[in-house]
């Protein structure tokens, strides 16, 4: 006895035509289903296709063949909205923001000339309270750990000296001077900074 299988993918099974049509097939085959056909008015949760399994292929071939040709139809609007979808263009990505360039920042013309002294001088007039007390601080001490500068400077976190030296790095090859420090990690992984003096 020969059978043949008639696969309806799962996001089919849950319109109420394509339930009905594979119901109509069923009792026209016989009545023989190896996976149960949904409710016309229930969406169908199985974990696999359902497959309808004929006895004979002239059962399958006496099957009423406009129904089962109106179930394939209902299939095609689904998977050409799909392929509508993926067809869409992407969308032109972004141009990138013009960002400053990481290398040497030529100083204010009007550092020109002055000693370094003079340039650091400057600088140093110019930052922000926190900043000079970090700096006084370090000169002072000669080495700094990263707890020690947010008790010393009465910082609210870690983070905020963080922001501190950045921007002291930022600013400082626009002055002319260079940050009179290195910044170093110990094995703890403790950030600290030392002091090497203005240059």
């Amino acid at each position: 006895m020969s059978s043949i299988q008639i696969e309806i993918p799962l996001d089919a099974l849950s319109r109420p035509n394509v339930a009905r049509a594979l119901a109509d097939l069923t009792l026209a085959l016989g009545g023989h289903a190896v996976g149960a056909a949904a409710p016309a008015a229930a969406p169908v949760k199985t974990a696999a296709p359902a497959v309808v399994v004929a006895e004979t292929a002239a059962e399958a071939a006496a099957a009423t063949p406009a129904k089962a040709e109106k179930a394939a139809k209902a299939e095609k609007p689904a998977k050409a909205a799909k392929a509508a979808k993926a067809a869409k263009p992407a969308k032109p990505a972004k141009p990138a923001k013009a960002r400053p360039a990481t290398g040497k920042t030529a100083p204010r013309p009007e550092l020109e000339g002055l000693s370094v002294e003079d340039r650091w001088a400057a600088y140093f007039k110019e930052l922000p309270v926190n900043s000079q007390r970090f700096l006084d601080l370090l000169k002072e001490k000669g080495r700094l750990t990263l707890p020690e500068a947010v008790v010393q400077l009465q910082l609210d976190n870690p983070k905020a000296m963080g922001g501190l030296t950045g921007a002291m790095a930022r600013w400082a090859p626009k002055q002319g001077v260079k940050v009179p420090y290195d910044t170093l990690q110990d094995a703890n992984g403790t950030r600290y900074w030392v002091w090497k003096g203005i240059q």
